[in-house]
């Protein structure tokens, strides 16, 4: 969860137009009544704030935290995907953070952080795009402690947004930032990040 949601903080804290509607988005909460400041976001409003939603499932496709291929051995008789023939016994897998990037699924700007995306989808569109999102694991091996997980990060990050500006202060394989740390990522299951370095102001 850690690692999930610092890439949803790195996602729209490096993007202006993200943060921009977020930030509008949580003060529309505000106002209306329906959360406050200096007080934790219930789940039940965190999960109204549609934006925050979809930058989490963004970032998630984005930098999923398995970035291996989840193997599966082929059953007896061998299978046909896509083609091509697997004999019985072959271990074939599908890494997700290749899946995250694929055209195909997430449309012509997968390399882009656009939570967008997931609102402009139709609903079919959308299920199939969350579906193929393998941050969680695939349909018949998905994290038992995937909803529990998605709870506690939709409280998290709408209560650190609500009361913090963030700036990021380096980019990912780029400059060391001021505090001299050089963003990189290691590993692979889990993913981790080094180095990253922002700058945390009261809103």
């Amino acid at each position: 969860m850690s690692q999930t949601m610092a890439a949803v903080i790195a996602g729209v804290s490096m993007d202006k137009r993200a943060y921009s509607r977020l930030q509008a988005e949580l003060d529309a909460a505000v106002s209306r009544g329906s959360i406050s400041k200096g007080e934790p976001v219930p789940y039940d409003e965190a999960a109204k704030l549609d934006y925050l939603q979809v930058c989490m499932h963004e970032a998630m496709r984005m930098w999923p935290n398995i970035a291996i291929g989840l193997p599966r051995v082929v059953p007896h008789g061998g299978m046909t995907i896509d083609g091509f023939h697997l004999p019985a016994g072959v271990s074939v897998g599908l890494n997700p953070r290749q899946l995250g990037r694929s055209e195909e699924v997430f449309g012509h700007d997968p390399d882009t952080f656009r939570p967008e995306r997931w609102l402009e989808a139709s609903k079919e569109r959308r299920y199939d795009m969350e579906n193929r999102n393998l941050a969680f694991g695939g349909p018949s091996r998905r994290c038992p402690g995937m909803h529990l997980a998605w709870v506690v990060m939709s409280k998290v990050l709408a209560s650190f947004f609500l009361e913090f500006d963030v700036v990021a202060l380096n980019e990912l394989d780029g400059e060391a930032g001021p505090g001299g740390g050089r963003w990189i990522e290691k590993g692979a299951f889990p993913l981790k990040w080094f180095g990253w370095e922002v700058e945390l102001g009261d809103r």
